[in-house]
This record gives C-alpha cells, sequence and structure tokens, in this order.
C-alpha cells in the first residue's frame, strides 16, 4: 500500500530548481523565509487564501519535523475507524510524545479515509504535521519574547470555551492537516483555479490545502476535555460558509494523533518499524521469535536508508466503516447520527492505563485493547444514504 507524504516546500523547491538552492541549507532557508514571512505576515500569499502568518507557521512546522529526523506514522485503515471513533478519559499527564514533531501519513485509496466536500469536490487529508510544546517550553518561549500570542488568545474560540485556560500552565500541540483533491489537483479550497502565471510562479509545485489548529495541554484534565467540542471551522480568513473544515473530520484527526501517541510509547503489538520491504518477511519473524537485537539491526538498516518511521496497523488494509460510493467520512457521520453507529455489532477497542513494573518502581503504560465481535451471526449494516 502507497502512503502520503507531508508537504516539504524545502524539498519541493529543490526538487524543481536544483541549481538555486543547491548552496544552501534547509536550516538557512527556513530561517530566512520564516523570518520573511513574519514581516509580512497580514498579506496573502496565494489562491489557497493563507496569509504569510500562515505561511509562517507551515514552515516552521517543516523546519521543525526535519530538526527531529523526519520521523513519521504511517495510519492503516483497519485501524483508523478504530482510533478515531474511541473516547480518551485519561489525565492529560499521561500524554507523552513519541518525538517533539512527527508526522501521520495516510495511504493512498480511491475513497480517502478522512474526506469532505467544498465546491462539489471531495478532499481527502494526506497527512497530518504534529509539533509539541510542553508548559516549561511555551514559558520559555514567552521569556525569550518569541511568543506572539498569548494562550487565552490562541484558545479563545468556543471549541474550548469549557476549560480554564492557565496563561502560565498550559502546553500546545499545534497541527497542520493537509487536504488534497485528486478530481481537481489543480484547485484548492477557494474553488480559485491556479493560473498558468501561478504555475510558472510555482515551478510545478502543487502545495496542498492546509489547515491549522492547536489543542491545550491543561494539567489535571482529561484528553477528552480538552479536546472540547469540536465545531466546522473556516479553512482560512474571509472564508465563505461553505469552505468549511467540517468537525467531524478536525476530531478525527485530533482522535488519531492522540491515538499515535499512546501506541507509540508502550510495547503494542499494532506498531511496526517501516523496514527495507525485503528484510520485511524476516523482520516480522524475529519479532515473534523475540530476537529484538536482529529485528533493531533491520530498523538501523532501514533508518540508514532514510526510513525513521513506523507502520500502524500494518497489513489490516480493510477498515470497519462501511462507506456507499462517493459519500465521504463527513456526510457519513453526519448520516449515521452519532460515531458509535458506525461500527456495527462489535465492542469497540479502547484506550487503557496500566501500571507496570514492581510496587516500588512501577510507570504508567497505555495500550491499545482490540475490539471483541459480539454478534458474529449477523452481517454488518452499510451506512444508507
Amino acid at each position: 500500500m502507497q502512503f502520503y507524504e507531508p508537504f516539504i516546500m524545502w524539498r519541493a523547491l529543490k526538487k524543481f530548481d536544483k541549481e538555486e538552492y543547491k548552496q544552501v541549507s534547509w536550516r538557512e532557508f527556513y530561517a530566512k523565509s520564516i523570518a520573511q514571512a513574519w514581516v509580512h505576515k497580514d498579506e496573502k500569499v496565494d489562491p489557497r487564501g493563507h496569509s504569510y502568518g500562515m505561511e509562517a507557521q507551515s514552515l516552521s512546522a517543516e523546519n521543525f519535523w526535519l530538526r527531529e529526523g523526519c520521523p513519521y506514522y504511517k495510519i492503516w485503515p483497519g485501524v483508523f475507524d478504530q482510533f478515531a471513533s474511541t473516547r480518551m478519559d485519561i489525565d492529560t499527564k499521561f500524554l507523552k510524545p513519541p518525538h517533539k514533531a512527527f508526522a501521520i501519513c495516510f495511504p493512498k485509496l480511491e475513497d480517502p479515509l478522512l474526506s469532505f466536500k467544498v465546491h462539489g469536490s471531495t478532499f481527502g487529508v494526506t497527512a497530518i504535521l504534529v509539533e509539541h510544546f510542553t508548559i516549561n517550553e511555551v514559558n520559555e518561549t514567552r521569556k525569550h519574547g518569541l511568543l506572539l500570542k498569548s494562550m487565552k488568545e490562541v484558545f479563545k474560540d468556543e471549541t474550548f470555551s469549557k476549560l480554564d485556560i492557565d496563561e502560565y500552565n498550559t502546553g500546545i500541540l499545534k497541527i497542520r492537516i493537509e487536504f488534497k483533491s485528486e478530481e481537481f489537483p489543480d484547485r484548492y479550497m477557494t474553488g480559485i483555479e491556479i493560473s498558468e502565471a501561478m504555475k510558472k510562479e510555482f515551478k510545478g509545485i502543487n502545495p496542498p490545502s492546509e489547515f491549522f489548529r492547536n489543542i491545550p495541554i491543561v494539567p489535571n484534565k482529561t484528553i477528552e476535555e480538552v479536546i472540547g467540542d469540536i465545531v466546522d471551522v473556516q479553512a482560512y480568513d474571509d472564508a465563505s460558509p461553505e469552505e468549511t473544515v467540517p468537525a467531524s473530520v478536525i476530531e478525527a484527526c485530533f482522535r488519531i494523533i492522540i491515538g499515535i501517541y499512546f501506541v507509540s510509547t508502550g510495547s503494542q503489538k499494532v506498531l511496526e518499524y517501516d523496514v527495507i520491504s525485503k528484510h520485511l518477511n524476516a523482520y516480522r519473524k524475529m519479532r515473534e521469535e523475540g530476537n529484538e537485537k536482529k529485528a533493531s539491526e533491520y530498523e538501523g538498516k532501514a533508518k540508514k536508508k532514510g526510513k525513521f518511521g513506523w507502520n500502524v496497523g500494518a497489513e489490516r488494509k480493510d477498515r470497519h466503516l462501511i462507506l456507499p460510493k462517493g459519500m465521504t467520512y463527513d456526510e457519513a457521520l453526519r448520516e449515521a447520527g452519532s460515531r458509535e453507529l458506525l461500527y456495527q455489532h462489535t465492542r469497540g477497542g479502547h484506550w487503557h492505563l496500566y501500571w507496570v513494573g514492581s510496587k516500588n518502581n512501577q510507570k504508567p503504560i497505555i495500550k491499545w485493547v482490540e475490539e471483541t465481535t459480539v454478534r458474529k451471526d449477523l452481517p454488518i449494516r452499510p451506512i444508507k444514504r
């Protein structure tokens, strides 16, 4: 199965203009580009509806990811629906990031896992970039005068109205969600087609539509509480009522992200290093036999080839959600009336907190508990249009 990769401006520019960027490192490129974008932060940058301020956020996310070594997680169809539907009544103190920044890559499917419609075009989520900032890191940023907005300004919208945002006691998950329309690759969520002049200026680069969102990390709150009551959100400033990212899509992305947090920080069977293809069978055999040393050797070989990533639910190609042809994820959720009705005749999988180790040296681990079939004799009921 093939997967999307996050769009990285530095890589795209190098691909289409190698000579111009041959002598410039990615660190130099991002330092200069982010600084320039902030100077013009309120100006519009392109037909996607982006301002230079949004461009600065996007470039910053890419910069952080490159600094971390480009770690990624490929989410397979068989685990997507379970992760996207699961409640997380677990304290935020157990939310430990696998990396300071990482990417989630979605599979390339005829019917995208996570999709919605804008201007009659179906858009599917292709990738998510995640940055994690602890309370101490946020305060350190504030101390150096690099925090452009207060925490209360960042989380002032109605989604977080039930939270008491403490200015000096709140961390942040910064998220960039990428969308793409396979039907109209030259069309963004504005509905405006790229002009020939703009295509020439982009030099063949076709960045995806992007949406930025933050999740607060508030002490003594559950993850379910800090996610909040998600609402449909305008895709960009001055967007029309139709040009919105549905609440169902935003919430699913949040839950997938948290699922990656949990599954990547414990010993999980559903998680598997993305090794070189020719080594896959041998790697799996070593894991089954408990030969961690040999398995690690295969992982090391993959990393030397630039593969610093993991498969989540590898080989689980069949998803649980039955979607009629042409129906998007958002439409299916609205049709069903609730997320629980999308999973027929099963008792859903869930995240569970375990304490492991000796009595005097225990540590918490969040593990995924697989779903169980309640009535195997009954067929899965498809969602009706």
